[in-house]
């Protein structure tokens, strides 16, 4: 028999989803009611308001910055898992609730590439859009690093974007720069607190442990990103589907049984030129 989940278990499925990424509570979701559609997108500015002092003043009219229309286009996301009825008898665990969960881990951790790491696979992450700006630390080694080159980051992004950023980066990189302190021998990490997120240099970061560990971070590469994750936008064009196909041919001669994982997903950066920045090390001289 074929099985489809339910609305309300999908909800509790994807909760659960939500625990196992970073990304999925801080992007912009919306439904997709067709595969494709277009969204307008724009940067703040260029709206005025006008004080009228006297009977009759003329209103003057605003300059918005232009709007764009881009395409958020969707695409499956599908896997499947098969196992033995024998062995399934043997072992006395419901082998159906330990795939469920390995699916979603696995799919938390891929809502977060496709954010960030994708690069056309199939969609494009924040890391590998060719408008974000990147900004070297001073030397080729991750322990250049210092408070310098987190300020000078933040400085590429307009003050009324940066309110609205945080950084991204792994917990290797964070513990690394814990020890990192300003001219004012204060650290540029500060503690998480129950009143409040931790923070880099006073802004909110996020560790992501699919971004680089510092050990793998060599010359001329990226390890951390500054940016409005509310900039990424998630289309959900079909919730989470999980079948169990037991009245197959191979459940006939083999006892073979299988449990299959479908979503259809779109994923889209806007407006990253000037609204993002990456650092990486410098690239090493030769």
């Amino acid at each position: 028999m074929n099985s489809t989940l339910s609305t309300l278990y999908e909800t509790e499925i994807m909760q659960d989803v939500a625990k196992k990424s970073v990304m999925m509570n801080l992007v912009r979701h919306r439904p997709m009611m067709a595969p494709s559609i277009f969204l307008p997108t724009r940067d703040r500015g260029g709206v005025q308001l006008n004080w009228l002092t006297a009977y009759g003043q003329k209103i003057e009219g605003s300059k918005p910055k232009g709007a764009e229309r881009v395409e958020l286009k969707a695409h499956t996301l599908a896997g499947y898992i098969p196992w033995f009825d024998e062995f399934e008898e043997d072992v006395f665990v419901d082998l159906g609730a330990i795939f469920l969960d390995e699916f979603i881990e696995t799919y938390g951790q891929e809502f977060d590439r496709q954010c960030l790491l994708a690069d056309e696979d199939p969609f494009t992450g924040a890391f590998a859009c060719t408008d974000v700006k990147k900004v070297d630390i001073k030397g080729a080694s991750i322990n250049d690093l210092t408070w310098k080159d987190f300020r000078d980051a933040v400085y590429n992004v307009p003050a009324e974007e940066r309110k609205d950023c945080c950084w991204f980066l792994n917990e290797t990189v964070l513990n690394h720069i814990a020890n990192i302190e300003d001219t004012t021998g204060r650290p540029i990490w500060r503690r998480p607190t129950e009143a409040m997120p931790g923070r880099l240099d006073l802004y909110p970061y996020h560790e992501v442990n699919i971004l680089p560990q510092i050990a793998d971070i060599k010359a001329g590469e990226p390890f951390a990103i500054f940016m409005n994750p509310k900039r990424i936008q998630h289309g959900n064009r079909r919730g989470i589907e999980l079948k169990r196909f037991d009245q197959t041919t191979e459940s006939l001669e083999y006892g073979e049984l299988f449990l299959r994982f479908r979503k259809r997903d779109g994923f889209l950066v806007t407006r990253p030129k000037g609204n993002m920045v990456i650092l990486k090390t410098k690239n090493s001289t030769p």
